[in-house]
């Protein structure tokens, strides 16, 4: 792109925290991306490239993301050819891709904000059900007897939970190494149901916490 063609564009002032200064910075934008586009050589290839934004200051810099200057999005979109295969908004991000994480000490999962803790209440009995309307938490489970051989099993109402989605659930500290297992055998929307079994030959009284996860489902 020529320097010459400099002129031909309007400055883009930073957005002010007003719906009118927004529609403004979104109107400039257009209008130079439409000048920018009408003045590339018709023989030359069509798109419009980040080099030629850069060049007429369009972007802050040419790395791998580019910070529009003064541009707030609502929403990005990534497309392959005319099919949508990412899309990226305020309310999450939805992909037909992989999500992967490579590094030695992250991960994918859930964060502060993500998680709570409930318990039964101590003497309410381990098959009291509990309420924990999060992706995860702690559930803090009563200390009452469980015999030998014997189970238990209580409803987890949670209103993120749907019938297609998979809850993970795993014995986190207060139990006998060795002497438990925990499953979830019923789902509904809004709840599921949780099991506790102790496959020892003896009664053990221990609050027992437990951990979950849930992981949405889909069945189309």
């Amino acid at each position: 792109m020529a320097a010459s063609n400099a002129k031909y564009y309007s400055g883009i002032s930073d957005p002010q925290p007003t719906l009118d200064s927004l529609r403004s910075v979104a109107q400039s934008l257009k209008n130079n991306l439409e000048v920018l586009t009408q003045q590339k050589d018709p023989l030359a290839a069509a798109a419009v490239t980040f080099q030629d934004l850069l060049d007429v200051g369009l972007l802050a810099s040419i790395s791998p993301v580019g910070i529009m200057k003064g541009v707030i999005l609502e929403s990005l979109k990534i497309q392959n050819g005319d099919t949508e295969v990412t899309h990226l908004s305020s309310t999450g991000i939805r992909t037909t891709g992989v999500i992967l994480s490579s590094g030695p000490k992250s991960g994918v999962g859930y964060t502060v904000g993500a998680g709570g803790v409930v318990s039964q209440g101590a003497g309410s009995g381990k098959a009291t059900g509990v309420t924990l309307n999060t992706m995860s938490g702690h559930i803090m489970m009563d200390g009452a007897a469980l015999g030998a051989g014997a189970a238990v099993s209580f409803t987890l109402t949670n209103s993120e939970i749907a019938m297609i989605d998979t809850p993970i659930v795993v014995i986190k500290s207060g139990a006998t190494v060795n002497s438990y297992d925990v499953a979830v055998t019923a789902m509904a929307n809004g709840s599921c149901r949780i099991q506790l079994r102790n496959f020892t030959a003896g009664s053990l009284s221990e609050t027992v916490a437990l951990g979950f996860a849930v992981f949405k489902g889909a069945v189309t």
